[in-house]
């Protein structure tokens, strides 16, 4: 997603993923943005001199693949703040 300023940007298609993994080598799941669900991400803040941002995002996913199999089939990730500082 491009960054433009503060506010709130819809999340689609893959532009997210998450993954489970064995050893940190095996993938033994994975999940990907709910096309039927609201998925957001909020800049709060954005400092120009210092290139960090402020925000929270909401995710909903939906299970893609999975060995062994789970009954996992959606996950709900909200309401996490991060602050991030954008390098060039």
């Amino acid at each position: 997603m491009k960054f433009k300023e503060e506010g709130t940007y819809d999340s689609s298609g893959a532009q997210a993923k998450y993954y489970t993994t064995v050893g940190g080598d095996v993938i033994t799941s994975l999940y990907k943005l709910d096309p039927e669900s609201n998925s957001q991400l909020t800049i709060t803040e954005y400092n120009s001199e210092s290139n960090t941002i402020k925000g929270n995002f909401t995710l909903t996913m939906v299970q893609e693949y999975s060995n062994p199999e789970t009954e996992i089939n959606l996950l709900n990730i909200t309401n996490v703040k991060f602050k991030v500082t954008i390098s060039n």
